[in-house]
């Protein structure tokens, strides 16, 4: 029961390009007190604070290489341990990106509190990565995009089969206004005990 108490909430945010991560997270860390972070962030916060893992990382990089999984998996664990520490929960977004992640986490961290999943079509996350200026009218950075949304709904299949397994999932209906989607997320939050 004591180590129960002491475990953070931890929420995974799931979507593609243009779903509306970073913006439904920054309103759960204001409306749930949760940290925000990105596996980008940690990396660069690592890189920055020049401890023997992070020179290592940047030789990798310096290299061209592809960081290790493991790597980026240690940098996730140690911010959940900081968070246990601090007694806040946290708000991952972008993360599980396959269904190893999420096992390895589980194996190490066990099952994260809830699971939410910004589900939009395609089209939409495209249109909305148009619509940020993020989309040049290039036909190859176009083609780049609309791939990337695609490849996220289907790359998404096997994790999203794992935490529904789980009853862990909560899938949001992103092609909705952001106030209505967050709507939908505060409910799905604290109707599951989350919070």
């Amino acid at each position: 029961f004591c180590k129960e108490q002491k475990k953070p909430k931890v929420i995974f945010m799931m979507g593609g390009p243009g779903s509306g991560k970073a913006l439904q997270c920054e309103r759960m860390e204001e409306r749930f007190g949760l940290r925000h972070i990105t596996l980008g962030e940690l990396l660069c916060s690592e890189l920055q604070c020049h401890s023997e893992r992070g020179r290592h990382l940047w030789d990798v990089l310096e290299r061209g290489e592809k960081l290790p999984e493991e790597t980026l998996l240690e940098l996730l664990i140690d911010a959940v341990a900081s968070s246990v520490q601090q007694g806040r929960g946290m708000v991952v977004s972008g993360f599980p990106r396959d269904l190893r992640q999420a096992e390895e986490y589980e194996a190490k961290m066990g099952e994260p509190s809830a699971v939410v999943l910004l589900s939009c079509s395609p089209e939409t996350m495209y249109s909305r990565l148009q619509s940020r200026g993020r989309c040049s009218s290039s036909s190859d950075r176009e083609n780049a995009l609309q791939k990337r949304a695609q490849s996220f709904c289907s790359d998404a299949q096997a994790i999203i089969a794992h935490y529904e397994r789980k009853t862990l999932l909560h899938t949001i209906d992103a092609e909705q206004l952001p106030h209505e989607v967050f709507a939908q997320i505060c409910h799905a939050i604290e109707s599951s005990n989350t919070y």
